[in-house]
């Protein structure tokens, strides 16, 4: 069992062919595993392979999408996952308090 603290991070897209500014938090990743218990959530792009473990959400039709957030962060939380980083993560923003802390 790990000592680290869980936590449960919200990526709107994963995309390690594309320069955007949401590179940087790939990186950051990398690094605060270290520290953090974390399971990353992706909600558009790519599945990560070095960010493991991570979800990336499956619908695309907006209420499908929501109700998908809401059991995954469910599932989340009784596997003792209380604090989540919903950045930029319109839905994870609002849905996540419903769990624990959200950031």
């Amino acid at each position: 069992m790990s000592s680290k603290q869980k936590l449960v991070y919200i990526l709107p897209e994963y995309q390690t062919r594309v320069g955007t500014h949401l590179y940087h938090n790939y990186e950051f990743l990398e690094v605060a595993k270290k520290f953090f218990d974390i399971f990353v959530i992706v909600e558009k792009g790519e599945q990560p392979k070095n960010l493991a473990p991570a979800y990336r959400m499956i619908f695309r039709f907006m209420p499908l999408r929501v109700i998908e957030l809401f059991f995954v962060l469910f599932l989340l939380r009784m596997r003792g996952y209380r604090t989540f980083w919903t950045h930029y993560s319109f839905f994870g923003a609002i849905i996540a308090p419903f769990f624990g802390s959200s950031y």
